[in-house]
């Protein structure tokens, strides 16, 4: 399997990393009363789910990019997801020395129903899920998510490739 990590093809794991947040989060569906759901509540600090996610010993660096035209139409065409070209943050994990990419790591802001869930997921080089985790939803939502992510981590996701993350979803969707 090709290397999604390797530097020319950068924007396209990010791009992975991107698609991922939307399966799991589904649509994301604008939130026409943004607001009404109360303050966010944290499951998880970014620092801790950072580690959860990437690699331990591994040589993170955080780095800010946008997307291609070409990594947004492959996330379109893959995973069926609608990325836009924003700067995004992410970090890629290198072991030290060699440089050999090991993973990469994002934390996003998405919307969710009628306020925003703050979202992370880590592949590693092959480009399986490495660790998923829910860090904040607003109040409202705290109930429905509280049970299936008490610490904020998803282990349902752990090692799933993101093509059968996305047949689960296509799955979760026709039932």
């Amino acid at each position: 399997m090709t290397r999604s990590l390797q530097m020319p093809r950068i924007d396209h794991a990010l791009a992975s990393l991107l698609a991922v947040i939307l399966l799991l989060l589904g649509s994301g569906q604008a939130a026409a009363h943004a607001g009404h759901a109360g303050k966010p509540v944290h499951f998880l600090k970014e620092r801790a789910a950072l580690k959860a996610m990437l690699p331990r010993h591994a040589h993170v660096v955080r780095r800010k990019q946008g997307l291609s035209e070409s990594a947004i139409d492959w996330a379109q065409k893959t995973y069926g997801v609608e990325l836009d070209d924003d700067i995004y943050t992410f970090y890629p994990a290198t072991k030290r020395g060699s440089g050999e990419p090991l993973g990469s790591a994002t934390i996003v802001e998405v919307p969710y129903r009628h306020g925003s869930a703050l979202i992370g997921v880590g592949i590693d080089a092959e480009g399986r899920i490495r660790k998923a985790a829910l860090l904040t939803v607003n109040a409202k939502y705290v109930d429905a998510f509280r049970s299936s992510v008490g610490t904020g981590l998803l282990p349902a996701y752990d090692g799933l490739s993101i093509d059968a993350l996305n047949e689960r979803v296509a799955a979760s969707r026709q039932s």
